[in-house]
């Protein structure tokens, strides 16, 4: 039977109303989001346990290291914008926390909880059923449709992109959340932020994005994650989060296999490890880095009988530090070592390319020529260091690695998935060179070019000698 309200009633009379309406013998929420013990067999401890934990593959997953990250921004602050691998799964947190906050925060009665999803339909419905899928036989709801539910006076509606002028002039908003934000397909995107963040000032709303990287470095959300001063709280969860393993259950989300698999594919770079740009770029052919990659050639770091050099992409605390190491046989180089490091000290990739050197036998070093103390040093330590100047020589170094790659005149071990990874997305830029920035990084890509000029060179020529 449909409630009728008298006319008139304040909001909290209103509510009070509401709630003498409710049978005494509803089952109570817990108030708890997450009770932090993962082998809790209790429905009472927490919202996660009581709606279910998420299952896949047969595998009950609890909230991980990476969510609870999460749930401690949505707690501590409104504006948020995480930039994640696909497969995490941040909706269905999101969706969870939304119907908690829904069942237990005074806030969200009374106002709507908008969701924006990309233009398919499909996917702005399928977020509705799964959230009325959980509380199925748990909480009472009313179904408003395949766009939207009430729960516990909250109203939850989603939206596709291609509708977002729907969302506008909302009187009481409690969290605009916009699912796959780089995904929007409309001709300016920006227009959902501004929807979006219109809120923060008018409801006090949560306004949060949440995206794999796009296909192209440009729109919205990639904007709030390049902008340096931003209301945003922004973080970051590529795929290596998912293979962490929670101490009590001893599960994750990924699996090494499971990654292995996923490397082979060509969006890899883009999906798990945040990487701009299309699928495939055209500095170097997907083709030709198929043939220069299928050859599983043994790897050999005790034999110092090879021309071997390693190439450094300097990053350090800021970005990645890159090093690649090759050598050549029967005229050919071959690349033997590709591994990139995350937010690296200098003492640290100091003594990891000491380490390195001795296990390869490395006596010549490639450097970007913009770390001038660290050519220093390494030269101070007795190694054979040239600096490579990528102004001066950046745009011929290229045209090099590019014209080697299709004339499968290097190799790289079919391991270096990264490598490859970032070789084939990259594109040139206006000045034929790489077009990198912060979300589509090329640091071994940079290091292979550096690697290949110095085969060239023969060890470097006087105008890209630092």
């Amino acid at each position: 039977m449909e409630l009728v309200l008298p006319k008139g009633l304040a909001a909290e009379d209103t509510k009070r109303l509401i709630l003498s309406q409710v049978d005494s013998d509803q089952t109570i929420v817990p108030e708890p989001f997450w009770c932090k013990n993962s082998l809790s067999v209790k429905e009472d401890c927490c919202f996660w346990h009581f709606v279910g934990s998420p299952e896949r593959d047969d595998i009950y997953h609890p909230v991980y290291e990476y969510e609870q990250i999460l749930l401690d921004a949505l707690d501590t602050t409104k504006c948020i914008s995480c930039y994640k691998a696909t497969g995490l799964g941040i909706t269905e947190f999101m969706i969870r926390w939304i119907l908690w906050k829904s069942l237990t925060d005074d806030f969200f009665f009374g106002k709507e909880a908008i969701i924006v999803t990309g233009p398919n339909v499909d996917l702005a419905q399928d977020i509705i059923k799964r959230a009325k899928d959980l509380l199925r036989d748990k909480i009472d709801y009313q179904d408003a449709g395949v766009y939207e539910m009430v729960v516990n006076g909250s109203r939850i509606k989603c939206y596709p992109s291609n509708n977002i002028h729907s969302a506008r002039g909302k009187p009481k908003i409690s969290i605009f959340f916009g699912d796959e934000a780089a995904f929007f397909k409309i001709r300016d995107d920006s227009i959902v932020r501004t929807v979006g963040e219109r809120y923060i000032g008018k409801s006090n709303s949560w306004v949060v994005w949440v995206s794999t990287a796009g296909e192209e470095a440009s729109g919205f959300f990639f904007d709030i994650m390049s902008e340096k001063n931003s209301i945003y709280k922004k973080l970051e969860f590529y795929y290596e989060w998912g293979l962490k393993t929670d101490p009590k259950t001893k599960t994750s989300v990924f699996n090494k296999k499971f990654i292995d698999s996923a490397m082979e594919a060509r969006s890899f770079a883009r999906e798990y490890c945040g990487e701009w740009g299309s699928n495939s770029g055209d500095i170097f052919s997907a083709e030709a880095l198929e043939g220069i990659s299928n050859d599983d050639y043994p790897i050999k770091p005790n034999d110092d009988s090879y021309d071997r050099v390693m190439a450094l992409d300097p990053g350090f605390s800021s970005s990645n530090f890159g090093i690649v190491i090759a050598q050549r046989y029967n005229k050919i180089p071959h690349i033997v070592f590709a591994e990139d490091f995350e937010r690296t000290s200098y003492t640290q990739i100091l003594a990891k390319i000491q380490t390195l050197a001795k296990r390869y036998k490395i006596r010549k070093i490639r450097v970007d020529s913009s770390r001038p103390e660290l050519i220093k040093d390494l030269r101070e330590l007795g190694y054979d260091v040239v600096g490579f100047n990528f102004r001066v020589s950046g745009k011929e170094m290229t045209a090099n690695a590019s014209e080697k790659v299709a004339k499968l005149d290097v190799r790289i071990h079919p391991t270096m998935k990264r490598m490859i990874s970032q070789l084939m997305t990259i594109k040139y830029n206006t000045k034929g060179m790489p077009d990198k920035n912060n979300h589509n990084p090329f640091d071994l890509g940079d290091a292979f070019l550096m690697c290949l000029w110095y085969y060239k060179m023969g060890g470097g020529v006087a105008k890209i000698v630092y």
